[in-house]
């Protein structure tokens, strides 16, 4: 069964397995662990929120809001026309 996932990065397959988990309160996290071939543990983690996704976590350390970074580019684009 794993396999039908061979071709899903981890991060897809750890987003798939925890919303799964979410959606199906019988589905736990060793039986999520099995079906798309992660590490059980990596699933308890995310599923009590002591691990953030990578976009979270990234979105955590930028210093520019995507608004802020789109008026930047915008003006450096004019500036150097």
């Amino acid at each position: 069964m794993a396999d039908a996932f061979a071709d899903l990065s981890k991060q897809e397959r750890l987003e798939k397995a925890v919303h799964a988990c979410q959606q199906d309160t019988k589905l736990t996290a060793q039986k999520a662990a099995k079906i798309y071939n992660l590490v059980p543990s990596t699933i308890t983690r995310r599923l009590k929120g002591l691990m953030k996704s990578i976009k979270l976590h990234g979105a955590e350390l930028q210093l520019l809001t995507p608004m802020e970074e789109q008026i930047i580019i915008k003006w450096v684009i004019q500036y150097y026309k």
